[in-house]
Formats: C-alpha cells, sequence, structure tokens
C-alpha cells in the first residue's frame, strides 16, 4: 500500500475506535476518535487566525494528531483509578512505531512528532484544543443526563493543560454552562 493509502486506512479505522475515557464511564453509544478528530479539527479552523498562529499549519496538525490510535487505540495514561490503561512509557513508545508505520520518513511524519512534543506554538495550540474539545464533549454528555460527577477528571485534565489565554476563556465559558 502506498503512503497516502496507509494514511486513508488509518482515518478510516478511526471511524470504529470509540474514545476510551467515554466508555470507562459507560457512556451510550460514545464518540469515535474520528468524531473527536473531525470537531478537533473544525474548532481549529475556526480559532487558528483568532489564536495568532500560523492556521494552515494548525489544522494539519489536527488532522493528523489522532492518526497513530488506529494501530494503538485510545490509550490512557492521565487520571485516576479507571482511566489508566497504559503508562506514560509504553503508550510513547507504542504511538512512535505507529507513526512511523503509517507516516513512514515523511513530512507527516514530522508533523505528528511536532504536535506529539508540542514543538512549536501551533502545536501546542491545537494539543490545547485537542483538551478543549474534550471538555466541550463532556459538558454534551451531562446535558444528555450523565452524571456530572463522571466528568470531573476530564473537566480537571482540560483545566489543568489549557494556558492559552482566548482557549481559557472558552473553557471557562463551557464551565458557566456545565454550572447552570
Amino acid at each position: 500500500m502506498n503512503d497516502l493509502g496507509r494514511i486513508f486506512e488509518a482515518a478510516g479505522k478511526l471511524k470504529r475506535i470509540k474514545r476510551t475515557g467515554w466508555t470507562y464511564i459507560s457512556i451510550k453509544n460514545p464518540e469515535s476518535v474520528a468524531d473527536h478528530s473531525y470537531r478537533t479539527s473544525l474548532m481549529t479552523f475556526l480559532l487558528g487566525e483568532k489564536l495568532g498562529f500560523d492556521e494552515n499549519k494548525m489544522i494539519k496538525l489536527a488532522l493528523l494528531h489522532d492518526l497513530v490510535e488506529a494501530e494503538t487505540g485510545d490509550l490512557v495514561v492521565e487520571g485516576k483509578g479507571l482511566l489508566f490503561n497504559t503508562t506514560k512509557e509504553k503508550k510513547q513508545l507504542l504511538e512512535i512505531a505507529a507513526a512511523k508505520k503509517i507516516f513512514k520518513n515523511s513530512d507527516y511524519l514530522k508533523l505528528w512528532e511536532e504536535y506529539e512534543h508540542k514543538k512549536s506554538p501551533e502545536a501546542k495550540a491545537v494539543w490545547e484544543i485537542d483538551k478543549l474539545e474534550m471538555a466541550l464533549q463532556a459538558l454534551e454528555y451531562e446535558k444528555e443526563g450523565y452524571p456530572k460527577k463522571d466528568f470531573d477528571e476530564f473537566w480537571a485534565t482540560a483545566k489543568g493543560q489549557i494556558e492559552n489565554k482566548e482557549l481559557k476563556k472558552i473553557l471557562l465559558q463551557l464551565e458557566k454552562q456545565r454550572l447552570k
């Protein structure tokens, strides 16, 4: 299979991989990694210019950021109790191997590595938008009637990792909705 074929196939697999955090708290029909990646990419597109970074680069980073999960699944190392399914070290090794398999030695691999290691302001911003999307999804599940306490850890993760002032403002707006 050629380089693009591997990437297209990986994107297709993401449609069938459910987000691990949501499965651990028994969300009925949780979003897939592809669902999450799409909204993260859309949010990146809509917020990129406002944040003052290279919007084109950010969109590329967002589109590629979770493709390795086609090989590894959605691995979780943050949190407490049930949310752990691997160590940080093992996750890094598995994801690096998956990235090399999917992207080979292409520029896409370099972009993925830039995101993974937050090597640029754009990569850091996309990393934070990824967490903002998670908080938005948690809010939506809460609005569907799932217990708010089940999502406290997700909110804490977002609050602990979002540093950009503009993104913090959006997170604060989401939290206000949560408290209603």
